[in-house]
């Protein structure tokens, strides 16, 4: 008999001093946890913010677990979390993030297959340009690194692939802790995303681009 495939998901957002920016974005991602036909959560950590956001999360959005971090390790806060917590599928995002109701579960379904690690989905600035969410790898001047050049309509953006974009997305959170989570000795750099996906792929994982699960980031924009 097949084993149904139900895993949890824990929407897990990464804050620091970003009050006003989670007052624009987390309604977005609650209303998608609620749209999704997983069983699905939200949490935020705040990274030791001196602004009231955790004050804010917890009076204004009382069903959103918040964890506080010891200290503030940027992308690195997620590995803790992710070691106490049991959801079967973690999607991490950044405080600047909306998102569109369905972009859950394009994200999950990828993993019905053992062997994923990650899914990306296809991102947008705020303003309507095409940001990313496929990307490669590079050596330049000694330095490993991932890059995206794609635009919006070419065929390479708008078909599942594979990827080396971890800074948010959907993680196998047990494989995510079996390699270790992302790796301290980049802070507080960018390339710990990149550092990840590689050391996922050389264990046999997969990472993929799903662009039917769309995201909109502030950024630089």
């Amino acid at each position: 008999m097949e084993v149904p495939f139900q895993p949890t998901v824990n929407i897990i957002i990464l804050n620091y001093n970003g009050r006003d920016l989670v007052a624009e974005c987390l309604p977005s991602i609650i209303e998608a946890s609620h749209v999704s036909k997983y069983s699905c959560k939200v949490t935020v950590i705040d990274n030791v913010s001196t602004d009231d956001s955790v004050s804010f999360l917890r009076l204004n959005f009382p069903d959103v677990d918040v964890v506080k971090a010891k200290e503030n390790l940027v992308l690195c806060s997620y590995n803790d979390v992710l070691r106490f917590i049991e959801d079967d599928i973690v999607i991490l995002l950044n405080n600047d993030i909306k998102v569109r109701n369905d972009f859950v579960d394009p994200l999950i379904e990828p993993f019905r297959e053992e062997d994923v690690f990650l899914t990306s989905p296809k991102s947008y600035f705020f303003d309507g340009r095409y940001e990313g969410g496929r990307s490669y790898i590079f050596m330049k001047y000694g330095v490993f690194g991932s890059d995206n050049v794609f635009k919006d309509d070419c065929e390479q953006a708008n078909e599942k692939s594979y990827t080396f974009a971890s800074g948010f997305g959907a993680f196998d959170r047990e494989k995510f802790l079996e390699l270790g989570g992302y790796d301290d000795l980049y802070l507080p750099g960018r390339l710990e995303e990149a550092d990840l996906c590689f050391r996922a792929w050389k264990s046999g994982y997969k990472c993929y681009y799903q662009p039917e699960s769309v995201v909109y980031h502030k950024g630089a924009e």
